[in-house]
């Protein structure tokens, strides 16, 4: 279908996310990659896909940050760059982005309208649509020229993921951790098998160090597929001297990389993507500025709320590792009081996050509800009577955090990217 009147495509946008929505986040049948393959093929993507440009990321955190640092490196060569990501916070046109620009609602819709048929064809679920967009965006050339590289973030897992239909040669992992367990398994090992599925045969793969529960694993994906795997760089984290402004850094082996992101973890995700950059056959030294500015949205991203005095941060972490990397960076502002506002899903571990955050000196601990998928006030249980408030909606909650924080306080929402997307719409 062809429009000639722009407006009436905007017009169609919620239409479309509402089509979108009511496919369903999950595949109703067993997992496979056969119909989002078979969706490639109809669509003739498949023949126009360079598998040397496409860079597949798993990982349990810091994956969203690592695809933005090697998009940034990226487009410094002068290339063209695609990248595809999830979550989104506000809006679903987050996801897809071309040259770092957002895909605008009209192109969404002129996307979802070219390819309906084969989603209806085969039955795709809302990952596997929104995946087949960001392809058919990327290497279709029916809109815009055809990217250099394409930078696609794993949803789920790694094995049966829709990104790993994607035929790629270089497969980046970022750091493990126990988060989505009804669907990859309950130990590390499992969950390092699923998220390892994306590595192909006689490709590369770049990754953080693992712990020596997942080696054994890493050895036999290794020994199948004939790849060729690379630990990322050693590293030095900067630190920010206390009382002074709050920069991290890195000191590496190309040199000394200043960074917008905070913590370890910033490090880390910013490493990673260095090596991935100098195994594609670059030179990271000569783009070390390129990564200075690099920001990712949720993650520990300040901003300002009406009617609060001091600084807030959105920082998405939602599993037990996410929460001890935020304790890290939180624990470097100088015992300034803190209050954090947590919301959780149903599938999460609050019991392990609220214990982390519990040992954070100077803190008050407010919870409310997600607007999705929530876990409930009322299923905190004892948490309850452990923390200094808890309501139902969101909006009340910042606004009587927002009584009770002084203009020297901090406040952050975390646990649940639902949730940042909400109050971080409020931000001017």
């Amino acid at each position: 279908m062809e429009y000639s009147d722009r407006s009436a495509l905007g017009r169609k946008y919620p239409e479309i996310i509402h089509r979108l929505e009511s496919l369903g986040m999950m595949p109703e049948r067993i997992p496979t990659l056969g119909p989002i393959r078979s969706a490639l093929q109809a669509l003739g993507l498949l023949e126009k896909i360079n598998p040397q440009r496409v860079i597949v990321v798993a990982g349990t955190n810091g994956k969203g940050t690592t695809c933005a640092t090697l998009e940034a490196l990226l487009r410094a060569t002068g290339a063209r760059v695609g990248l595809y990501v999830s979550p989104h916070l506000e809006r679903t046109t987050e996801r897809i982005r071309v040259d770092g620009e957002e895909m605008t609602e009209e192109r969404f819709v002129e996307l979802f309208e070219r390819i309906r048929g084969v989603v209806e064809q085969f039955g795709l679920s809302h990952f596997e649509v929104l995946t087949l967009m960001a392809v058919y965006e990327f290497f279709s050339g029916a809109f815009v020229k055809a990217v250099d590289w394409a930078i696609l973030e794993v949803g789920l897992g790694g094995l049966w993921d829709a990104t790993n239909a994607v035929p790629h040669c270089t497969s980046v992992i970022t750091r493990l951790g126990f988060d989505h367990q009804q669907y990859l398994g309950d130990s590390l090992p499992e969950i390092a098998l699923n998220k390892f599925g994306i590595v192909t045969a006689l490709g590369k793969v770049i990754h953080v160090p693992f712990s020596s529960e997942v080696f054994q694993v890493a050895d036999a994906i290794q020994s199948v597929t004939q790849s060729v795997w690379r630990e990322c760089e050693p590293f030095e984290t900067i630190v920010p001297t206390p009382g002074g402004k709050m920069e991290f850094s890195a000191e590496t082996r190309w040199g000394n990389v200043r960074l917008a992101l905070l913590g370890r973890r910033a490090a880390e995700n910013t490493v990673l993507a260095l090596t991935a950059f100098e195994e594609l056959g670059f030179d990271p030294k000569e783009f070390l500025s390129a990564v200075e500015q690099v920001k990712w949205p949720g993650r520990m991203e300040e901003r300002k709320l009406p009617g609060i005095e001091c600084p807030v941060y959105f920082s998405g972490d939602h599993n037990p590792q996410g929460a001890e990397s935020l304790l890290e960076i939180l624990n470097h502002f100088g015992g300034r009081h803190v209050h954090l506002l947590v919301a959780m899903t149903r599938d999460k571990d609050h019991d392990a996050m609220l214990r982390v955050f519990s040992s954070l000196d100077h803190r008050s601990i407010y919870l409310t509800q997600t607007p999705v998928r929530t876990r409930t006030i009322e299923e905190y249980g004892p948490w309850l009577d452990r923390v200094q408030g808890a309501w139902h909606d969101p909006l009340m909650a910042i606004k009587k955090i927002g009584e009770r924080a002084g203009p020297r306080d901090l406040v952050v929402v975390t646990g649940s990217l639902y949730l940042v997307g909400q109050l971080r719409s409020l931000a001017r």
